[in-house]
């Protein structure tokens, strides 16, 4: 919901929020890192939800947003939030939401470089590196051959 207010704080009256998502991901990633949140249609209603908080989000902004909701034949989640008035300072403020983005990075800072993020990295490239330049020199035919075998 956070996202989607500071979305709206910014957009013009008029202007539109679009969203598209998989269904209900923090189930499907066991609510692991970033997944903490689902996102699901119910009743052409969109729901976020995890297992300590459920939102109808039409709801939550009815006082300066509309919001319609659909699903795809691939069962991702769309919605589109058009905005029609000012989002309340007490809901999203600038000065909130800079001190959050600045947290925020100043975490991501201290993660990537703490050692296992960077030996993870640097390992991680060394392998795709070598990979990318084994499949160069091998004939073409082979490349084709190591694919199949790995699907």
């Amino acid at each position: 919901m956070t996202g989607i207010l500071q979305a709206l704080t910014v957009a013009k009256t008029g202007g539109i929020v679009y969203l598209n998502h998989h269904r209900d991901e923090a189930v499907r990633e066991a609510y692991r890192g970033f997944h903490q949140y689902n996102i699901t249609e119910e009743a052409g209603k969109l729901v976020i939800w995890n297992r300590h908080t459920r939102i109808d989000v039409a709801e939550a902004l009815k006082n300066f947003a509309e919001v319609e909701c659909s699903v795809t034949k691939d069962d991702f989640i769309v919605a589109v939030i058009r905005k029609t008035g000012p989002v309340s300072r007490s809901l999203c403020s600038p000065e909130s939401t800079a001190v959050s983005a600045m947290d925020i990075l100043q975490a991501t800072v201290c993660h990537f470089h703490s050692f296992p993020a960077s030996a993870s990295y640097q390992l991680s490239r060394l392998v795709t590196t070598a990979g990318h330049r084994t499949m160069r020199i091998i004939p073409f035919s082979w490349v084709k051959a190591i694919k199949r075998l790995l699907k």
